[in-house]
């Protein structure tokens, strides 16, 4: 069922270790932080995952109707290794969404691997080509494979799609009710007619990126 990951782990660790995949939520709303999510696998944890019965319902999170999607991030969770991070808006603003992708490609590599996992490379889903060399990684980061569609193709990508997509859905959900007027419960701080209406009509907040603004 993990042939991808399989023939993955054999050619970016042959030496042994595992590989981090790789998968952002948020790329493109006007609200709130970009979300990327890490599932470590090994050839041992790849032996372990290959027996959960509900392996076959993972797939690219957008496909997945929310209460399934639920149910998976919290058998994920339970069952994986994975792991999300959250890089603000300011972040955001600061350096740009490709730098926040990148930064938090770099966060969840150290804090994998200060838990104590071999890590010889990243797997993620797009068509990133991050080098890595920003003063804000600060230490040297393994090699990163791109593969688009991805999130399709790769059962390892689309758990952490689905990890990334919920753990940022829920701070939403939060934010919903800290900021009524948006409708964030709907549009999770993506553009929809409504939001741009409410952003027009009663300005934005702190946590929105004024730099996707000027598209209004």
């Amino acid at each position: 069922m993990l042939t991808a990951e399989k023939e993955l782990l054999q050619r970016l660790a042959p030496q042994g270790g595992g590989l981090l995949f790789l998968d952002e939520a948020g790329r493109g709303p006007f609200f709130g932080p970009v979300t990327v999510a890490a599932v470590f696998l090994d050839s041992q944890k790849l032996e372990e995952c290959e027996k959960l019965d509900y392996l076959s319902q993972i797939s690219d999170s957008k496909k997945i109707k929310p209460a399934q999607r639920q149910i998976l991030f919290e058998k994920i969770r339970r069952d994986c290794i994975a792991h999300p991070t959250h890089i603000s808006v300011g972040f955001i603003e600061y350096h740009g969404i490709q730098a926040a992708i990148e930064y938090a490609f770099a966060r969840l590599y150290r804090r994998f691997a200060r838990t104590g996992y071999s890590i010889h490379g990243l797997v993620a889903d797009g068509n990133y080509r991050f080098p890595f060399t920003a003063p804000y990684i600060r230490s040297p980061i393994p090699p990163l494979t791109s593969i688009i569609k991805g999130d399709e193709t790769v059962k390892a990508i689309s758990a952490a799609s689905i990890v990334a997509k919920v753990s940022r859905d829920n701070l939403m959900a939060i934010a919903a009710a800290r900021f009524p007027l948006y409708g964030l419960h709907s549009n999770m701080g993506y553009g929809t007619a409504k939001h741009r209406e409410a952003i027009a009509l009663h300005g934005p907040t702190h946590l929105h990126r004024k730099s996707f603004l000027s598209i209004l």
